[in-house]
């Protein structure tokens, strides 16, 4: 019996499949556009994020990928730019953050209908119950609507 000798085409597909496949990483490039997302604050008691880093204005939790699991919906590091502005403990305004921490983490609040999967929780700051932070996170910031870019490098 004769074997068929592939053709050129099917040589260089599988190729590039084969090149493709040891050279693009897991964690590759990707984009998401979030639209009407509900934006919270929080603040910490000066413990590291869900990341291992110490959280920072500019960082923010995200949902973890499926109730009760360590891993953030988007990957730690991911960056997240906002269409409009949030305001920031102490003054000023930002649109810039960077997923370094999960919350909550039964989807509770996700399943209640209070947040959308998207949601971002943004850290303002470093204080217990009852401190001037925690406040104005609970009473002052209110919760957001935004739209939203999400990519990792």
């Amino acid at each position: 019996m004769l074997k068929k000798k592939p053709s050129f085409f099917t040589v260089v597909t599988l190729t590039a499949l084969i090149i493709l496949s040891i050279t693009v990483p897991v964690n590759s490039s990707w984009t998401a556009d979030m639209e009407d997302q509900t934006i919270t604050a929080y603040c910490s008691n000066g413990t590291a994020c869900a990341s291992g880093n110490m959280p920072y204005k500019g960082a923010v939790a995200v949902h973890p990928d499926e109730p009760d699991s360590d891993i953030p919906l988007f990957n730690f590091g991911a960056h997240i730019t906002l269409t409009s502005s949030v305001p920031m403990y102490g003054g000023g305004t930002r649109t810039t953050f960077t997923v370094e921490d999960i919350g909550d983490q039964d989807y509770s609040s996700y399943n209640s209908g209070d947040l959308t999967l998207g949601w971002l929780d943004v850290w303002q700051g470093t204080g217990a119950s009852g401190s001037a932070v925690w406040n104005w996170c609970n009473n002052t910031f209110e919760t957001k609507i935004r739209d939203y870019h999400a990519y990792w490098p």
